[in-house]
């Protein structure tokens, strides 16, 4: 009886995902997608040095939707790029009016394996540098996993084009994705971002622990930075900074929140 439940619902699910999909083609037309800001801080001390850009929508009949969900509704529509354009865009142009104390911060945003894959993707982040006036030196690319890049030669000579012009690459979500060890072998890197399932597993697992220690000693052999996501304990702090992580970004330290509660946040 179940599964012939089951069988007669489906049909329905399928006009409700067309709908979703729709709906985001509308939201990315309107504007409807808001850019949010989670700091990223020293460890130590708790001194914001940046920021990752993430989006969220309010959708009316889901809900909130953070940039996990809102993604994978783009590659089912064909707008991821537009999507993450759209994101990358609408960060730069906030980040470029920022005051103090915001305007000594660094800027995350995510870039995917799409988006290195376009014909003129450095051509066009640095005009749009120009045109917002953010400073290079103070932009950094991450690389999200969720996707592989397939040329990794001619991702290289982008991404090294880029760093020669100030800008700063990092490889998110590091240890989860398709090829971890791939991309840092390949790519001119600067930062890893430690996925926080190693963070939050960091405190009641062994293994967990083994792990971010060899990627730490890792990291700094290379001499990269590394980045811990999804701090939300006293004590996954204490742990990762006794491994000698330098910056950390989870609801320990803050949020995402919009570029007016940032600014209060910093001030405070």
């Amino acid at each position: 009886m179940r599964a012939r439940m089951t069988e007669r619902r489906q049909p329905a699910a399928k006009p409700r995902i067309v709908r979703r999909l729709a709906d985001l083609e509308s939201a990315l037309a309107r504007n409807e997608i808001e850019i949010v800001f989670q700091p990223q801080v020293e460890i130590a001390s708790g001194v914001p040095v940046g920021v990752e850009a993430l989006a969220r929508w309010q959708h009316p009949d889901l809900g909130k939707l953070g940039p996990d969900r809102l993604f994978d509704i783009a590659a089912r529509s064909g707008t991821i790029a537009a999507l993450s354009r759209h994101i990358q865009d609408r960060a730069l142009a906030l980040a470029a009016k920022w005051q103090p104390p915001l305007d000594a911060l660094r800027l995350s945003v995510n870039v995917t394996s799409h988006d290195i894959a376009e014909q003129r993707f450095a051509d066009d982040k640095l005009a749009r540098l120009r045109s917002t006036g953010f400073p290079a030196d103070r932009l950094t690319l991450e690389i999200t996993e969720a996707g592989l890049i397939e040329d990794l030669n001619r991702a290289a000579q982008v991404l090294q084009g880029l760093r020669e012009q100030g800008l700063h690459i990092a490889i998110d979500d590091f240890g989860t994705g398709y090829s971890s060890l791939a991309y840092l072998k390949a790519l001119p890197v600067d930062t890893l971002k430690l996925d926080r399932a190693f963070t939050q597993d960091i405190a009641g697992c062994a293994k967990a622990r083994i792990i971010v220690s060899s990627v730490i000693a890792m990291a700094r052999d290379l001499g990269l930075t590394v980045i811990a996501e999804g701090v939300e304990t006293e004590e996954q702090r204490a742990l990762l900074a006794q491994q000698g992580v330098a910056l950390c970004q989870g609801f320990l330290f803050a949020p995402a929140m919009s570029s007016k509660a940032l600014a209060n946040w910093a001030a405070r």
